[in-house]
């Protein structure tokens, strides 16, 4: 018994070092710097069915500064707490580099191959995570400038002006066979349904 004690002692160690907002955060960083892309490079070439010469072929996504939804033509930088205060979503614009195959107009001349950068959506951002203002924040004169907590974990969004989270969940896989000790020290097995 006295082993298991000695496991419960660790978990404020764990949370003070780590903290509960840590997964979160580092599982939003790898979706924006690296999942993302992997998705665009996994099916990025998209053809026509009526013109098959015609395709879109996907080169780059990144995702930018978080800004002021809606200004489109002079977008400006925003702030957790401007977006608590005024009901908007903390969010960036999605960019992807596009490049096209485009007709040759009306004289049906063969068609050249043109490259853009369009907007294709707004990720919500996740406070602290590396795409968030307060990533800059290092000081407390910092965090004041941007009326933020410098205590504050992150690990939420900010979604109409209201914090949301997003809870993980394990989930048992069926049909497993789970082998534990009770507390009488006998060994017990399972099976998940």
């Amino acid at each position: 018994m006295e082993e298991h004690a000695e496991q419960w002692r660790l978990i404020p160690a764990y949370l003070k070092t780590r903290g509960m907002a840590k997964p979160h955060i580092t599982s939003f960083n790898y979706l924006v710097e690296t999942e993302l892309q992997q998705i665009v490079d996994s099916d990025n070439l998209v053809r026509s069915e009526v013109f098959p010469e015609f395709y879109l072929k996907y080169h780059s996504i990144w995702v930018g500064e978080p800004e002021e939804p809606g200004e489109r033509w002079n977008p400006r930088a925003i702030t957790p707490m401007e977006c608590r205060l005024r009901d908007l979503t903390y969010a960036a614009p999605v960019r992807v580099k596009v490049e096209y195959f485009k007709m040759g107009g009306r004289t049906g001349g063969k068609g050249h191959i043109v490259q853009n950068v369009f907007t294709i959506g707004y990720l919500p951002i996740m406070l602290r995570s590396n795409s968030c203002v307060l990533s800059k924040c290092k000081t407390d004169e910092d965090f004041a400038k941007v009326s933020e907590c410098p205590k504050d974990p992150g690990g939420y969004f900010i979604v109409n002006g209201n914090e949301k989270v997003l809870l993980i969940q394990e989930q048992l896989v069926n049909n497993r066979i789970l082998v534990e000790i009770d507390k009488k020290d006998c060994v017990r097995a399972s099976v998940t349904r």
